[in-house]
């Protein structure tokens, strides 16, 4: 670019044009050129920059004096040219050099990479200060929008100061209560799934996450506190969550609760859910406005029935199709558009880890007002049924399908007294494995090898007695011997109104004057064939007694005995049984 005459230069050629006239008029011809040589300033080019004007000095130059007009005639002929003096002479100012530009700061070496990943410069601006390590694990560096910072362990990330997460960040009491940021600034106005996000930006620190919702001040989520430390980790590689609130306390019990944007197979996808704390302990998730959340506030939320939230699974091994959330006191099952509650004393059978996924899935709620002022809860693989005397008690399987043929918790047996007890046991090589169960009013017995059989009233007595299918030790005559598993039901169409019931190993039989007895062994196959209590015996009045050998020999049992309303059967290891009538 050619040099352009400054502004002092086009002056002084002007004064030389005014002096110049002055000196004509005056006779005086003193040339002024030379004065005008000596003020022409030499540009200068900055090896930095392009040669540019040079700036007008602030100071002026100063008038040349006014020269008295003489009288006298020109003593150089008038055809000659007059040659101008000067009164005074002038004397040049030099001109300012130009500046040179400022080389720009550089960004530090800790902050190369974080600086030139994308979107960061424009956000940070230009260096304002070179980069300052206080020590070899901690570098700063100030931008024009900004402050970066450095660990050795958390990598180069910066706090923009034109956003509300700046703005809190730094009037909270920065890096000294914060920490420096983990993250960069995130900004989560996003849909997905059809779910749509509010738009705010938050940013991860040491000790804090600070969210600045749309329209809302910005707050700060301490890292210690247990829900945030649960979902939000300090840990590299995780992103954590989008939070839409605060963490509130003062909930019942001293819990807390805090909004964020959740993934919950229960809604498919991404939704805004709440999650609870209790003490240090971080509890379940509910999804906000969901089926089962409106559900648990209706039952009083964490200060209710259900009381606070524990855990939130789908597709379980044990309600394939469903999802369930459980709480401190209750369990939330859907299934489509479908949902039912276990609560209360129901929950009892669904909610601890022992019997969670015994009976399946829930039918329906509770269903309250039975006999005995009960309720009952239907199960996809059983019922529990509750009195205020009996509690909650399950009944499933071949032993709840024996109970509700004869008549259920209104029939002989009422309600369930305990939960069904299966055994696998072996005695003397003989497979006596099976279930039972007891209820209000008598047992019900099940085994692979026979089906679910009912003994109830003194049968059952009689029963208990001999050690059920175990083996009897308290009887001389039986020791070690079983009934077994009943074989069929209790039969009263016996002689005067009498009962029997039939066992693998025996028989019991009951009349009222003769109580219940049981008839086992050779007598009970002898017995038969008299055609047991309508045969001429009757019923038995006692049970097989052993048989001594006198005095000689108290401990010597030589056979046994077992007397009936009308004779007796003798047991001889010579002879086998022999009736005797009376």
């Amino acid at each position: 670019m050619a040099h352009l005459p400054s502004i002092r230069q086009r002056g002084l050629k002007a004064l030389y044009a005014v002096t110049a006239t002055v000196a004509l008029c005056s006779g005086l011809v003193t040339p002024l050129a030379p004065a005008l040589a000596e003020v022409s300033p030499t540009p200068t080019v900055s090896a930095t920059t392009t040669p540019t004007e040079t700036s007008a000095p602030t100071e002026t130059a100063p008038a040349p004096s006014a020269t008295p007009v003489t009288t006298e005639a020109p003593t150089a002929p008038p055809t000659s040219e007059p040659t101008p003096t000067p009164s005074a002479t002038a004397t040049a100012t030099p001109s300012p050099q130009p500046t040179a530009t400022p080389s720009p700061i550089p960004v530090g070496s800790r902050f190369t990479t974080w600086y030139g990943s994308y979107g960061i410069a424009p956000i940070f601006g230009k260096a304002l200060g070179a980069q300052a390590c206080a020590t070899s694990t901690f570098c700063t560096q100030e931008f024009e929008f900004g402050t970066a910072y450095w660990k050795p362990a958390r990598g180069a990330h910066g706090v923009s100061r034109t956003t509300g997460v700046g703005t809190r960040y730094f009037a909270g009491g920065g890096y000294a209560k914060y920490g420096m940021p983990v993250t960069d600034l995130d900004d989560y106005q996003w849909a997905e799934s059809g779910f749509t996000v509010p738009g705010s930006y938050q940013q991860a620190f040491e000790k804090v996450i600070i969210v600045a919702p749309n329209g809302a001040a910005a707050f700060a989520l301490d890292r210690s506190q247990p829900i945030v430390q649960y979902v939000h980790p300090d840990v590299p590689g995780i992103i954590g969550v989008r939070w839409l609130s605060p963490v509130q306390c003062g909930l019942a019990r001293g819990g807390c609760s805090a909004r964020y944007v959740g993934y919950m197979n229960s809604v498919k996808y991404y939704a805004v859910v709440q999650r609870y704390s209790l003490g240090s302990s971080a509890l379940g998730v509910v999804a906000v406005g969901s089926p089962e959340w409106n559900r648990w506030r209706a039952l009083g939320g964490e200060a209710g029935q259900a009381g606070y939230p524990l855990d939130s699974r789908c597709d379980l091994y044990y309600a394939r199709g469903y999802c369930k959330t459980t709480f401190q006191h209750a369990s939330i099952y859907t299934k489509g558009t479908s949902l039912t509650v276990v609560k209360g004393a129901m929950f009892r059978w669904d909610g601890d880890a022992v019997n969670v996924g015994l009976y399946g899935p829930p039918l329906a709620d509770e269903r309250c007002g039975l006999t005995q002022g009960g309720c009952s809860q239907e199960f996809v693989n059983g019922t529990v049924m509750w009195t205020p005397a009996t509690s909650s008690q399950p009944v499933k399987g071949a032993i709840r399908a024996k109970w509700r043929a004869l008549g259920g918790e209104k029939g002989h047996l009422g309600y369930p007294t305990g939960p069904e007890q299966c055994f696998g046991l072996t005695v003397n090589n003989v497979d006596k494995s099976g279930c039972s169960q007891r209820f209000q009013y008598g047992m019900i017995w099940w085994s692979p090898k026979t089906p679910a059989r009912a003994v109830w009233g003194s049968i059952l007595g009689t029963y208990q007695r001999s050690n059920f299918v175990w083996g009897d030790y308290n009887s001389f005559a039986y020791s070690g011997k079983s009934l077994g598993y009943p074989t069929s039901d209790e039969n009263c169409s016996g002689p005067g109104g009498g009962c029997y019931q039939l066992f693998q190993n025996g028989m019991i039989w009951w009349s009222k004057t003769t109580g219940a007895q049981r008839v086992m062994g050779g007598d009970a196959r002898v017995y038969q064939s008299l055609n047991w209590a309508w045969g001429r015996l009757g019923y038995p009045t006692t049970e097989e007694q052993p048989l001594l050998m006198g005095q000689y020999y108290p401990n010597n049992v030589w056979g046994t005995r077992q007397f009936f309303q009308h004779g007796y059967l003798t047991w001889d290891p010579r002879y086998g049984v022999k009736v005797t009538y009376r």
